[in-house]
């Protein structure tokens, strides 16, 4: 329902790599979290009229390791990257994208009444990023425990909003 109010196809895969309670997500997993998301962006842009300047990566809970993994080392497939109450690991990220993935818009949000660790985890990728120059935009739902809140991440999205990227028409007679 999203997805269709705001003109978006959404794409929610079981992944491997998200275990946020007791580890900071296997490279393993990453690796092949990342080759399956960019597979599922690849054939949908073959299937459906995607524009491509405007790609959201989002994740909740542990879902931030993919999240952050596959979203910063892909700043020419993802415009947005939004980090939903999600589990962060520096060691995880450090090193592993581009310079180029500081100029994509990050948001970071959580819940108040969020479990500590993920509070903390959360404050821990804004310091991160910050530090790394990103432009990120932060905020901490009031009232709001562990929960989804995609709404939240959607009008980011749309605040980011690109303007469509011309098209190639080549005429052959």
């Amino acid at each position: 329902m999203l997805g269709e109010r705001n003109g978006c196809i959404i794409v929610a895969p079981t992944l491997i790599a998200t275990d946020g309670l007791l580890g900071d997500g296997p490279l393993v997993g990453m690796l092949a979290d990342e080759r399956y998301i960019l597979s599922l962006v690849s054939q949908l842009g073959y299937r459906y009229n995607i524009d491509r300047a405007n790609v959201m990566i989002t994740g909740f809970s542990g879902g931030g390791f993919p999240t952050f993994w596959v979203g910063l080392r892909h700043p020419d497939v993802f415009s947005v990257v939004v980090a939903r109450s999600c589990n962060f690991s520096r060691g995880n990220i450090d090193g592993w994208f581009p310079p180029e993935a500081s100029s994509i818009p990050v948001m970071v949000y959580y819940g108040q009444n969020d479990p500590v660790s993920i509070r903390t985890q959360s404050d821990e990728a804004i310091s991160y990023l910050r530090d790394k120059g990103f432009s990120l935009t932060t905020r901490v739902l009031p009232n709001v425990g562990h929960e989804r809140h995609p709404e939240v991440a959607m009008d980011f999205f749309r605040r980011c909003w690109r303007a469509p990227q011309p098209t190639l028409t080549v005429e052959i007679r």
